[in-house]
Formats: structure tokens, sequence, C-alpha cells
């Protein structure tokens, strides 16, 4: 993305609050990006951050999951130290009940597996 795209009004932000302050990024001949930052750094809020970026690295990078990668969106990137998680944009996509999302991650979560980024 150049300083253009933005001048030129080719880039579009869009707040799509609800807890956080999450946001979409549209540019014309580009996908999507959903970015999710955490507003406060409560331990328990950026734990959950750090466990749905574990997740969605582990639906791309195993086979094993092949099968739900067309469901879930696309890890684009995680910074666990500004606390910010971008996905692309899922079209026309509603929000997944929480405690779903949590009992997928235990499921597949491999036992003491260190969360390296």
């Amino acid at each position: 993305m150049q300083a253009s795209d933005i001048v030129d009004g080719d880039f579009t932000l869009a707040a799509t609050s609800r807890r956080n302050r999450n946001f979409k990024v549209y540019q014309s001949g580009y996908p999507g990006l959903f970015v999710k930052p955490v507003p406060m750094a409560h331990p328990e809020v950026i734990g959950t951050l750090r466990q749905e970026a574990a997740f969605l690295r582990f639906a791309k990078e195993n086979a094993c999951l092949a099968t739900v990668r067309g469901f879930v969106p696309e890890l684009r990137d995680y910074n666990p130290i500004r606390h910010t998680l971008t996905t692309t944009l899922v079209p026309r996509c509603q929000q997944c009940c929480p405690r779903v999302v949590g009992t997928i991650s235990r499921t597949f979560r491999k036992p003491r597996a260190p969360i390296t980024y």
C-alpha cells in the first residue's frame, strides 16, 4: 500500500466495534483485511487474542484442518507486542459464538505446545 492509495481515495477504513475497536480495511483490487486491536492490556484479553492467533495459524498449517480452512479467515499478522490480530476479511460473515471458538481451539491445541511467533 502506498500513501497515494490513501490520498487518492482508494483506501477505506470501517469501524466494526463491539467490545474491541475492530475495523475493516478496504482497497480496490485487493482482498480486505480485518484488524482486531486489544484496547487494554489485560492479561485475559491478551491471552484470548493470542489463542485466536494460534488457532488460525494451526488451521492454516495443519492438514487435519484442511476441510475447515474455507470457513475461517486467513491469519495475516499477529503482533504480540502491540496486541493486534490481522486476518483476511471474510465478506458477509457473522460473529461466531466465542464459546464455540474456544471449544474448537481447545480441541485442536497440542498439549503443552509452545506458541511462537
